[in-house]
C-alpha cells in the first residue's frame, strides 16, 4: 500500500511542477495534502500492527510459560505470568494485562496505546491495541527419569551447590506429574557408582567377604641425613585439573649402619558399596544376573549412594541435598547405572516399559574421562579402573568409545538421552563433541558455562516433558 501511495504522490507533485494553470496547481496542492495524510496514516497503522504483533508474542510466551510451570492454582500461575511480563514492560512500550483461569485454560488479555506520528493532526493521537492468548494447563505425563550426576572431585564446592540448586526445578516439574505415574532415580557417579551395602548379597552382585590381608615384614636402614636437595615444581592432576606441587630432586641420603625391622599394619579389605565394571563385552550392557554378575570393587571408595526409581520425591530431594564429592571421573559407569535404573530387567527390574511411559536419562558432567577400565587379571588388583595419563591418547579414546557404545545402547532401548556439559575446559573440545554425540539429538545436548546457564538447561529439559500448547 505504501508503494502505491508514494507513487501517487510523486505523480501529483510532478504535475504540480509542470502545470501553468493556477487552478490546477491549487487542486494538486490539495490532493498532495490528502496523499500526505494517507501516507501518515499508513505509517501509523503499520507501527500499530507491529506493536500488536510484539505484544501478542509477549502474552503468548507468558501463557506458555505459565502452562509449562506445572502450577494449577491461579495465584501461582499469576506469579509466573507477572515475571514474564515484567521482563518486557518499560516506559517506551507501556501496556496493561490481565490473567484469568477459565475452564483450565490460562487466558491473558493485554492492551496498549500506540502513539501516532501523523494522524494526530486529524485528532487521532493514539491507536488502541488489544490482544488475547490462551493456553490449557499442562497435561500430566507419565515420565520415568534417571538423573545421572557427576560428583567427582572437580565438582566440589560451588559447582556442586549450583548443581543442587539447578536440579530443584527439574525435580519439581517431574513431581507435578506424580499422579500420572512419574518417577525419578538419582545416580551420583565418579570412578564408581555406590549401589549400597544392602545389595551385597544381590543375585547380580559378586562381592567377596571382607577380610584382612597380612603384610610381610622387611628390614631396612633408616635415613640418617639428607643433603643437596633442590626444590622444583611439578604438575600433578586431580580429576583432570592441573595442580602445582613442590618436589625435591638431587638429594643425597646417608643411612644408618644397622638395619631395623618394619612390619606394616594388616590391610583391611572391605567393601564400601562400590560397583566395578565387568569385562568386555558385558561392560557396555545393562542387564545383570546370576551368570553375569557385577564385581564389587574392594578397598575402594565412592560417593553418595544411588537412589533407584521411585515416586517418593521427598527421597529424591534428600538425595540431591546430601550429595558429596569424591574421586576421579569415569563416564561409562554413570551412564550404565543410569540405564540400569530405567531397565525392566535386573539389577533393579522396577521399570515399566509398556504403555505411555516416557523414559529419560539426564546425564550431567563437568569433564571427560580421567579413568579407564582394564579387565580383571591375576595380579590381585581389585580396583577395576585405572588413571588415564594426560598424554595417553589410546586409553582416552578407548574410554570414550566405551562411553559412546553405552549411549547407543541407551538410545536403542528407547530411552531419551539428555546431556549437559558444565564448565567444560576450553581445551575439552572432544568432550563436548562426545556429549553431543551421546545425546538423542542436538536439541537434547546442552552446555553451560555458569550457574545460571546450568539452571536454564534443567528448566529447558523440564519444559520438554510438559504437554504445552496455545489454544488461541
Amino acid at each position: 500500500m505504501n508503494t502505491i501511495v508514494f507513487s501517487a504522490l510523486g505523480s501529483a507533485l510532478s504535475k504540480y511542477k509542470d502545470s501553468k494553470s493556477g487552478n490546477f496547481a491549487a487542486v494538486t496542492a490539495l490532493s498532495a495534502t490528502v496523499i500526505v495524510g494517507a501516507i501518515g496514516a499508513a505509517v501509523d497503522i503499520s507501527g500499530a500492527a507491529s506493536e500488536k504483533s510484539r505484544l501478542q508474542n509477549i502474552i503468548d510466551s507468558a501463557a506458555l510459560a505459565a502452562s509449562a510451570s506445572g502450577e494449577t492454582k491461579k495465584n501461582a500461575l499469576q506469579g509466573v505470568v507477572d515475571d514474564i511480563m515484567a521482563e518486557h514492560q518499560d516506559d517506551r512500550r507501556d501496556f496493561k494485562y490481565k490473567m484469568k483461569l477459565v475452564d483450565d485454560v490460562i487466558e491473558i488479555s493485554a492492551s496498549a496505546k500506540h502513539e501516532t506520528a501523523f494522524m494526530g493532526i486529524f485528532g487521532y493521537k493514539t491507536i488502541p491495541i488489544n490482544t488475547l492468548a490462551g493456553a490449557p494447563l499442562a497435561a500430566d505425563l507419565p515420565v520415568h527419569m534417571s538423573l545421572v550426576i557427576d560428583t567427582t572431585n572437580s565438582m566440589k564446592g560451588e559447582n556442586l551447590e549450583s548443581l543442587q540448586d539447578a536440579a530443584k526445578d527439574l525435580i519439581k516439574a517431574i513431581e507435578k506429574n506424580k499422579s500420572a505415574g512419574a518417577k525419578m532415580a538419582v545416580v551420583p557417579f565418579s570412578n564408581y557408582v555406590n549401589v549400597g551395602l544392602q545389595n551385597r548379597e544381590a543375585v547380580w552382585m559378586n562381592v567377596p567377604d571382607d577380610y584382612t590381608e597380612d603384610q610381610e615384614c622387611y628390614m631396612y636402614k633408616p635415613v640418617k641425613s639428607v643433603t643437596g636437595c633442590t626444590t622444583t615444581t611439578e604438575t600433578r592432576y586431580d580429576d583432570g585439573i592441573p595442580e602445582e606441587h613442590e618436589t625435591q630432586e638431587g638429594c643425597v641420603y646417608e643411612y644408618e649402619e644397622e638395619e631395623v625391622e618394619y612390619c606394616p599394619a594388616p590391610r583391611e579389605m572391605k567393601w564400601s558399596g562400590c560397583a566395578g565394571s565387568r569385562n568386555a563385552p558385558l561392560n557396555i550392557t545393562a542387564e545383570a544376573g546370576k551368570d553375569t554378575e557385577i564385581p564389587g570393587a574392594m578397598r575402594s571408595f565412592c560417593g553418595s549412594e544411588l537412589l533407584p526409581l521411585t515416586d517418593n520425591f521427598a527421597d529424591v530431594k534428600e538425595t540431591i541435598e546430601r550429595l558429596r564429592t569424591r574421586g576421579p571421573t569415569y563416564l561409562p559407569t554413570g551412564l550404565i547405572w543410569g540405564w540400569r535404573s530405567l531397565s525392566s530387567t535386573e539389577p533393579f527390574a522396577t521399570q515399566q516399559t509398556s504403555g505411555d511411559v516416557t523414559r529419560a536419562l539426564v546425564f550431567m558432567t563437568d569433564g571427560g574421562n580421567t579413568m579407564t577400565q582394564y579387565d580383571k587379571d591375576d595380579t590381585g588388583n581389585e580396583s577395576y579402573h585405572k588413571t588415564i595419563e594426560p598424554d595417553d591418547v589410546e586409553e582416552n579414546e578407548a574410554a570414550n568409545a566405551r562411553m559412546l557404545a553405552i549411549c547407543d545402547g541407551i538410545k536403542n532401548d528407547g530411552v531419551k538421552l539428555y546431556t549437559i556439559g558444565y564448565k567444560l575446559p576450553a581445551e575439552a573440545v572432544g568432550d563436548s563433541v562426545n556429549l553431543r554425540t551421546c545425546a538423542s539429538s542436538d536439541s537434547t545436548a546442552f552446555t553451560a558455562d555458569n550457574a545460571k546457564e546450568l539452571k536454564d538447561a534443567f528448566k529447558n529439559i523440564a519444559t520438554s516433558f510438559s504437554s504445552v500448547r496455545l489454544a488461541y
